[in-house]
């Protein structure tokens, strides 16, 4: 098992509002992680990028709760939203 970072967008919501939330699942693959995060309630549907946590990562996720949704404010609050964007940007893979 691995963690992979589920980050969810609606491109039907006004800009600035499109990002619905993110969740750290742990899973075998990414197909996995996403029946995960319907399962566990922290999948509000849209389009989501999927990132496999790597070894440089792990260390930042005794900050996450698995199976919870957090929102864009509590990304920001924790200081985390810009990394997790920036890794997104760089080349998860859209599902």
């Amino acid at each position: 098992m691995t963690y992979f970072w589920l980050s969810f967008c609606s491109s039907d919501m006004p800009e600035g509002e499109q990002f619905l939330g993110g969740c750290l699942i742990e899973a075998d693959d990414i197909d996995d992680a996403i029946k995960k995060s319907h399962r566990r309630g922290c999948n509000p549907g849209g389009e989501v990028v999927c990132l496999q946590i790597d070894a440089k990562r792990e260390p930042n996720l005794a900050l996450f709760k698995l199976n919870h949704l957090y929102s864009k404010q509590e990304l920001i609050d924790m200081g985390e939203y810009r990394s997790w964007q920036q890794a997104i940007d760089s080349g998860g893979d859209v599902i």
